[in-house]
């Protein structure tokens, strides 16, 4: 039987609609009395995506009632999702070596994986505290994945979105380290900051963008260094 999530009345339902995005923050204090153990959750819009120890990508959506209810459950070991679009977000199974895009699907109301994108490290201990990102401005999702930060650059084609590793950062743990690494990016996506246990250090990084040159044609390519 589906989970809801039920949020007691505080004020009247123009306040509530206002304070929507702040009141989504209590999910991650009382979601565990629904879902267990939630190791993520990201929402757009009136839809509510979670993944955690249980093995299981939640599907929520807001009901006029002001409950959160799942509607959908989906197999999926690991604690990073985020959306890239309304109708499409992207998981990262533990330990895996593929980034994968899921998809609303309007003829049954359901969402369902239609790409996997070959990603770095496999195998590798995982830290869960670094959230995956994506930056819109730019169409870029940033993954931790063991000892590395996947940057995935996407492109529209037509309803889809198509994305193809554009580089990957390795902090060259040694085999079997917990790969702690956490940090976070800029809103824009222009400063990535870090901090590792190798190094003990804060890093800063700063995102470039360069012309790559063939015969036929010139591709613009993005870096974080």
């Amino acid at each position: 039987m589906f989970s809801t999530l039920q949020f007691k009345p505080i004020g009247y339902n123009q306040w509530f609609q206002r304070q929507e995005s702040k009141i989504l923050v209590l999910i991650g204090i009382a979601v565990d009395l629904q879902i267990n153990n939630c190791g993520a959750f990201k929402y757009k819009g009136n839809t509510l995506i979670s993944c955690g120890e249980d093995d299981v990508i939640n599907i929520l959506k807001f009901q006029d009632d002001h409950q959160w209810k799942v509607v959908q459950k989906l197999e999926g070991q690991g604690v990073r999702l985020s959306f890239i679009s309304k109708d499409i977000f992207v998981f990262q199974p533990w330990q895996g070596s593929k980034l994968e895009l899921y998809t609303y699907s309007t003829q049954s109301g359901l969402y369902y994986k239609y790409q996997e994108l070959p990603i770095q490290s496999c195998r590798q201990l995982c830290a869960n505290l670094f959230p995956c990102f994506f930056v819109s401005s730019k169409n870029i999702v940033l993954s931790k994945n063991g000892y590395n930060l996947n940057f995935i650059k996407f492109k529209t084609n037509s309803s889809q979105f198509e994305g193809k590793l554009e580089q990957a950062i390795d902090f060259n743990y040694p085999n079997n380290w917990l790969g702690n690494i956490f940090g976070t990016m800029s809103e824009g996506g222009d400063f990535l900051i870090t901090w590792d246990s190798k190094t003990k250090q804060i890093q800063i990084r700063e995102y470039k963008e360069f012309q790559q040159q063939n015969k036929t044609s010139s591709q613009k390519n993005c870096q974080i260094f």
